[in-house]
């Protein structure tokens, strides 16, 4: 994953870059029992390997772009229990 995060901002832009991986994260974990501070750690490190400027970039933000466009489109069959998911939060 990490040769993947080297162009990440370039390809996306800082919010889009964040979304995605946050995106990605939620993918590969929805199906799954997972430790929330494990997963919030690891998505930390990947937003620094990535070298996000968060600055002007509000957490919700990155969470509506991850939920509603990257989601979607990285595991379409998991987007609506992802949406679902959000709606009860």
């Amino acid at each position: 994953m990490e040769s993947d995060l080297t162009g990440c901002v370039a390809s996306y832009g800082n919010t889009g870059c964040a979304a995605r991986l946050y995106a990605q994260l939620l993918c590969n974990s929805i199906d799954t029992r997972f430790n929330a501070s494990q997963l919030a750690n690891q998505l930390d490190l990947q937003y620094a390997q990535a070298g996000i400027d968060f600055s002007g970039i509000s957490p919700e933000q990155v969470e509506r772009a991850a939920v509603r466009y990257y989601a979607p489109m990285l595991c379409p069959t998991k987007s609506e229990r992802i949406r679902a998911v959000f709606r009860l939060s």
